[in-house]
């Protein structure tokens, strides 16, 4: 597998694929009792209707397991990945806004708690959290 940057456009398309794909609750099972069997998918839609197989004879048990998992894990690392994209902005901006001198830290007083508001803000979580995970430098 190459790998590709990280783009808008490749992102849309992911996003796209996980859109597209029918929601509900997907497993996989060995077609038998016998572990040894092949495995396959199967897909219990949302709206309650009655089970999908999605993929048959599948050998390898983590194969199916990923496949399985893709359908909650994908959108699940779309929205990590927008939360850090917005992390990444925010600090941008702000060591943009003291270029500009639009704060004025003096030997940095009051620079931990704007940070720590604006983490707060970004991330939805309170001030212990950010002060736990990011040091309090008061």
């Amino acid at each position: 597998m190459s790998e590709q940057p990280v783009t808008p456009d490749r992102l849309a398309e992911i996003q796209q694929r996980a859109d597209a794909a029918t929601k509900g609750f997907w497993i996989w099972r060995h077609f038998g009792d016998d572990p040894g069997e092949p495995c396959r998918i199967v897909m219990y839609p949302a709206d309650g209707s009655t089970f999908h197989v999605v993929a048959d004879e599948i050998w390898q048990p983590a194969d199916a397991e990923f496949i399985a998992h893709a359908r909650e894990d994908i959108p699940f690392l779309l929205a990590e990945l927008a939360r850090y994209q917005a992390a990444v902005q925010a600090a941008v901006r702000f060591v943009d806004q003291v270029a500009a001198g639009e704060h004025s830290f003096g030997p940095w007083p009051g620079m931990g708690d704007f940070f720590r508001a604006e983490m707060a803000q970004l991330i939805g979580s309170d001030a212990g959290w950010i002060a736990e995970h990011l040091g309090d430098e008061r």
